[in-house]
């Protein structure tokens, strides 16, 4: 069973019934008083990917009598009509706090993921994407937080905003993630509401079949049993990942080709003929990720460089050059464009140097981390 909860508190602009108007269901859109205002979101997911999602807003004592002065703010049934969504409001209380609740079911992680755009009003912050899925050994989590028209005008400077907290808790162990705060499985992050930001997290649920017996302790543990786990990499018959073991051309085409499910292709080239990765090669070179040699061949056993990799990366992910630059990669390279595009998605952000090595070789565990930060959330 997984949870997800939002709180947000801040400073209330006196805005009347349009600011409440912007209300959304996974932020506040409000501007809100300290203490006084408190809304809250709080998702379970069962196994199955059905749960409910409960939505409350409460107003503190201080500034109760001023919201029954402004034409009822604390009616349920006001707010139920301004909400985008067909749900229906009770009354609620919170010791010296009153309020609306909604609780809304949902049948699948896809109508979780429907809700945030839904519930998106015009002028306010709030969440254009908030996706959990279930993948084959684990759950990852994304979200995008946008802040609203009011938070950034000009005109509104000085005011004091509050400030978004969502807290996410999915089955499993977490792999990775951006969060402000990780304890005991709950993440944290705090969102100052002006402020536009994005969200992730992955967990691993499912025990990994392959067992490796030379990944305990290895820094990219986690990634090598996550790709594992999806079926990207099997390892060795003797039970090794072989995490220190450069990865082969014709390796990354099958990594890739598995990672993204390409269909069968037909390009060939005249040194692929009875090798392993000879089915993913065409895969990959007619999906356009790799173009081969000019002179015809792939070179499937020689090692991938790490700017190799990059282009590879971006070409796979149709990713767009960035603005990273690299004291050992000339502007001119013909990867320039792909190590800067996978330094911008993340990716990789190369060594504590400073440095990118786009002439090292790529090793098993190195990629296993490449693609899971490319592919697991």
């Amino acid at each position: 069973m997984g949870y997800v909860s939002a709180v947000t508190t801040g400073r209330q602009h006196r805005a009347g019934r349009s600011r409440w108007r912007a209300l959304c269901l996974l932020a506040v859109v409000a501007l809100i008083a300290t203490g006084c205002i408190r809304i809250e979101v709080a998702t379970t997911v069962e196994d199955d990917g059905t749960g409910e999602l409960v939505f409350t807003q409460l107003i503190g004592p201080e500034w109760q009598e001023f919201a029954e002065e402004n034409d009822g703010l604390l009616e349920c049934e006001d707010i139920d009509e301004e909400f985008p969504l067909e749900v229906e409001f009770t009354d609620v209380e919170d010791g010296e706090y009153i309020g609306c609740q909604a609780i809304i079911p949902f049948d699948s992680l896809d109508e979780l993921i429907a809700l945030a755009p839904q519930i998106l009003l015009e002028g306010g912050s709030g969440f254009t994407t908030f996706r959990v899925t279930e993948g084959a050994v684990g759950f990852a989590f994304q979200a995008v937080y946008i802040s609203g028209e009011s938070q950034r005008a000009e005109e509104l400077e000085g005011i004091s905003f509050g400030t978004t907290e969502v807290q996410l808790r999915l089955p499993g162990t977490v792999l990775a993630h951006d969060a402000d705060e990780l304890t005991d499985g709950l993440l944290t992050w705090w969102i100052p509401m002006e402020d536009d930001r994005t969200l992730s997290a992955v967990t691993l649920t499912e025990a990994v079949d392959n067992a490796f017996i030379d990944i305990t302790g290895n820094v990219h543990e986690q990634a090598i049993l996550w790709v594992a786990g999806e079926g990207i990499a099997s390892g060795f018959g003797d039970g090794r990942f072989g995490p220190n073991d450069d990865v082969t051309r014709g390796q990354m085409a099958t990594f890739l080709s598995r990672a993204l499910d390409l269909p069968a292709g037909t390009t060939t080239f005249t040194d692929i003929a009875g090798n392993t990765h000879a089915d993913a090669i065409r895969s990959v070179a007619d999906a356009g990720i790799s173009e081969g040699r000019v002179d015809g061949t792939f070179g499937p056993d020689e090692p991938v460089t790490r700017a190799q990799m990059a282009t590879f990366l971006m070409r796979a992910l149709d990713l767009a050059p960035g603005e990273a630059t690299f004291p050992d990669v000339d502007p001119d390279d013909v990867h320039a464009d792909g190590i800067s595009a996978v330094a911008a998605a993340g990716i990789t952000s190369g060594f504590a140097d400073g440095t990118f090595g786009p002439n090292q070789s790529v090793t098993r565990s190195q990629m296993a981390t490449f693609l899971f930060n490319a592919l697991a959330d």
